[in-house]
């Protein structure tokens, strides 16, 4: 009986022994599993890490693209407010001969060439390309701002493109039939041209000079219209780009002055007794023209003036009040005004 136990005994003590070295062996692979998922998620950090700041380097392109973007619709607003001024007068008939003859005037220079002339955007994509490239990499807190960039440049710039297509089919008819007047040869000789007989009654009578001009007006119309659109998206992008990564924007430039904000704020009323609410959001202007309508952004063309839907306006302050003017009706008394501000 002794040595029966003596041999379970030792039997036991080669179990423990498999147990212990199992254990062992077990504790040894487990560290080394251990060891391979942290060096990969170790891995997937340091991707993700590069992923990220691929995708923030990208957005930063994006970002200076967007404000070489806008400010080419600040140049389009400029450029064509003189023009927008002339056509209308050329509708109104409110042109005079005396104003043709002015061929030592810059305006009326222009005069022939209003429905031939037009300002184009490129809007370059270069950034927005390549992000769409890596559009897999982009990061989960980046999608509403992609989803913004989405609509900038499928939907609106898109629409501005196809407007400025319109145009350039406009341009090449209003050329072909330039191209059958007699005085066209003249046309680079103001004197000749401002006093040639058949220039003026084109240019004050003809009513197919008249009617292509207000076609001109409405294709012009439209192409500023969806660059209007295209500027408030862009403008929401750069600022939602300069927040993510917490860039330095430098949308001053298009917003209101400082100095100008509590003049500009308030209720005007115009020369026919309609209202005209001016409002300021984070530093952009806004207006309610009507008080049942909506409200929209209005774009800074230069240091008083704004430009919204297709119509240009001039704020100056005087004597305490604040007037609203528009270039559109300087043949109209008191050079094109428009409202006033009610004040407090």
């Amino acid at each position: 009986m002794p040595r029966f136990f003596n041999r379970i005994r030792k039997q036991l003590a080669k179990e423990n022994k498999f147990f212990q070295y199992s254990r062992y062996a077990i504790g040894e692979i487990l560290l080394v599993v251990i060891g391979i998922l942290i060096a990969l998620q170790v891995d997937s950090w340091n991707e993700e890490k590069k992923s990220r700041a691929k995708i923030d380097s990208i957005l930063d392109k994006v970002f200076r693209e967007l404000e070489s973007n806008i400010d080419e619709t600040t140049e389009l607003f400029q450029v064509t407010e003189k023009r927008d001024s002339l056509r209308h007068m050329v509708v109104m008939d409110k042109i005079t001969l005396e104003d043709l003859k002015s061929y030592d005037n810059p305006d009326w220079n222009e005069i022939f060439e209003i429905n031939v002339t037009y300002k184009t955007v490129s809007l370059s994509q270069k950034g927005y390309d390549q992000l769409m490239e890596n559009i897999d990499n982009v990061p989960q807190e980046y999608s509403g701002l992609v989803d913004e960039l989405v609509i900038l440049y499928e939907t609106h710039k898109r629409k501005v493109w196809e407007e400025q297509e319109i145009l350039f089919a406009a341009e090449k008819e209003n050329y072909r039939n330039r191209a059958e007047l007699e005085f066209y040869q003249n046309k680079y000789n103001l004197v000749l041209l401002a006093n040639n007989k058949s220039f003026q009654d084109y240019i004050l009578n003809d009513s197919g000079f008249k009617a292509e001009t207000i076609h001109w007006i409405e294709a012009v119309k439209a192409q500023l219209i969806f660059a209007q659109i295209y500027r408030t998206q862009a403008l929401k992008c750069y600022e939602m780009i300069a927040s993510e990564l917490g860039l330095e924007s430098k949308s001053s430039k298009w917003k209101i002055d400082d100095e100008f904000i509590d003049s500009f704020e308030g209720e005007y009323i115009t020369s026919w007794g309609e209202s005209i609410v001016q409002t300021v959001k984070d530093g952009y202007p806004y207006v309610q023209w009507g008080k049942d309508s909506p409200e929209y952004m209005t774009h800074k063309v230069n240091e008083n003036t704004y430009y919204f839907d297709n119509f240009y306006m001039n704020y100056q302050v005087k004597n305490d009040s604040v007037f609203i003017y528009s270039p559109r009706f300087n043949y109209i008394g008191d050079k094109g005004w428009l409202a006033t501000k009610i004040l407090d």
